[in-house]
């Protein structure tokens, strides 16, 4: 069934706001989405320059739409995609009507692959559909994009150390990437269920990605960069809730997709609490240093029952927005007794578009230090970090040859043989830093590292290309090392307003399950059809 607030979403819309409605939605951070097009654009030098593109989704504004961003994408020669747009109260009003999108997906051997928003950890097929409107008027703004899931879910190989048996089909309807806003300016503030990506990286974040379904949140954020004498400024605030899965035999990610009822029992003091999450993330770009971004990103997260109902909590600002608080341990008083995860990060990114390059680097901490002293002496300890770099070469007009890599490192450090730090993502709660299961940072897993590598041409919608992954699981917390290497191709073509991408992989495990010398091959399938309607 459609969960109670859905209902009310869609009552609440139909009743309401279908007189109502405009041009600017934002651009979901879907697994496969305009991103990584965007990207592209800002390095060739010809859309977004003056933005950082480390916090998404991407919001449009009148001078930044949604047609110009189709005209900017399409080759010479090609017909760009549409919107359907209708208008009313003079001009005052719009309708417009989102593309139909089908993301399906098949594992043939185990559960593989990250940044897939909705979807399961699950062997087989399974599929979202989604579809919706956008409307605005005035500073109102309303984004109505609910989704359905089904997978097949069927049983895999188990091991020891890894997995759980599956429940069988899944269903599930959700409110999708959906939002209400109100928008002045270069100010957004409103309620969203829409996913997130904080950060520099293009295949990887340590705070916020789409490897988990979007969650109910509070937003007050920038819509485009805040001009000043000093340079720019983009941000956002949130706070929201986090939910388990309801049915406890559902796998949790940050347990080698064990089950919650295998990890912790029928009656554990996890079950039935939600956990409540504050997070921040601020960048800046200096005018001194044009292309270049530097940022900073915290977040706090826990279960509800002990960190808004926690005795020691005094005032509004120590219970729901923890994030502007002290940095060292030693100035928090009570703080481990609270049960928070934090997680904190400093990145950088610098583009250069008349090299059509970029480079950037995110380095973060799982728990905050004790004073400036232990930073300053033990800065590696609950480190990790990513790093990557993009380069574009044109090869004749309009085809353009992209080259990119990507290296995320969550195992720990060697501190951890005089000080252990834990596992990412895994602090105090049961069932960590996640949405419904599943991780909200880094999907190749918590303590995990994996290495991407990816080449293709591109020309306008048409891409076809390779892409190499490396990952190895959770090398610290096992003595035998489980390792996967995915290869495969990816692409990308348009049909007149139907627009088809794809990825076919073999992926090659040695010592699946972490375990001995059992090796396996999988075979991932994904395919997304968006129509523009």
């Amino acid at each position: 069934m459609i969960s109670h607030l859905s209902k009310y979403l869609f009552l609440f819309w139909a009743l309401v706001f279908i007189p109502c409605l405009t041009k600017a939605q934002s651009i979901p951070v879907n697994p496969i989405s305009f991103d990584e097009t965007i990207r592209d654009l800002q390095l060739e030098g010809n859309y977004l320059s003056n933005s950082s593109l480390t916090i998404r989704p991407i919001l449009f504004t009148k001078k930044n739409t949604l047609d110009s961003l189709y005209h900017l994408m399409a080759a010479k020669g090609e017909t760009p995609l549409r919107s359907k747009t209708v208008h009313f109260l003079w001009n005052v009003g719009r309708l417009s009507v989102l593309p139909v999108e089908v993301l399906s997906k098949y594992n043939s051997h185990h559960p593989y692959g990250w940044n897939d928003a909705a979807m399961i950890p699950a062997k087989g097929f399974q599929s979202i559909v989604s579809a919706g409107v956008y409307s605005e008027i005035g500073p109102l703004a309303i984004q109505l994009n609910p989704a359905y899931i089904y997978a097949d879910n069927n049983t895999y190989e188990l091991t020891k150390s890894y997995g759980s048996l599956p429940t069988g089909i899944y269903k599930k309807y959700l409110i999708g990437q959906s939002s209400v806003r109100i928008n002045t300016g270069p100010i957004s503030i409103g309620i969203s269920n829409e996913n997130l990506w904080w950060g520099p990286g293009k295949y990887s974040s340590l705070m916020m990605s789409n490897n988990a379904p979007g969650f109910l949140h509070m937003t007050f954020n920038s819509r485009k960069p805040l001009k000043t004498p000093i340079g720019l400024f983009e941000w956002q605030v949130i706070g929201g809730r986090l939910e388990d899965e309801k049915n406890i035999d559902m796998p949790l990610e940050i347990r080698g997709l064990k089950s919650y009822r295998k990890e912790y029992g029928s009656n554990s003091r996890y079950q039935g609490d939600w956990k409540y999450i504050n997070a921040m993330i601020f960048t800046y770009q200096p005018t001194f240093l044009k292309g270049v971004s530097i940022g900073f990103s915290r977040q706090f997260s826990g279960l509800s029952k002990s960190v808004l109902n926690n005795s020691t909590e005094q005032t509004f600002a120590s219970k729901y927005l923890p994030v502007f608080g002290k940095l060292f341990k030693s100035r928090l008083l009570n703080d481990d007794s609270k049960s928070w995860n934090q997680l904190a990060d400093i990145f950088l990114r610098a583009v250069m578009p008349k090299s059509h390059a970029e480079f950037y680097l995110d380095y973060g901490w799982n728990d905050h230090s004790y004073n400036e002293r232990d930073f300053i002496m033990n800065p590696s300890h609950s480190a990790s970090f990513i790093v990557g770099a993009q380069k574009r070469v044109e090869l004749k007009k309009s085809v353009w040859l992209n080259l990119s890599g990507e290296v995320t490192h969550m195992e720990q450090t060697p501190d951890y043989l005089v000080r252990w730090a834990g596992s990412w993502y895994e602090h105090y709660q049961g069932t960590g830093y996640t949405n419904a299961n599943q991780i909200l940072g880094a999907g190749a897993g918590f303590g995990s590292n994996s290495q991407v590598f990816s080449t293709a041409l591109n020309k306008g919608h048409k891409k076809i290309g390779i892409l190499l992954e490396r990952v190895q699981r959770a090398p610290n917390t096992h003595k035998v090392r489980w390792s996967e290497l995915s290869y495969g191709i990816i692409g990308q073509y348009k049909f007149d307003g139907l627009l088809l991408s794809w990825r076919l992989s073999g992926v090659d495990s040695k010592n699946y399950g972490w375990k001995q010398d059992l090796n396996r091959f999988n075979f991932i399938g994904m395919l997304s059809a968006r129509y523009y309607w």
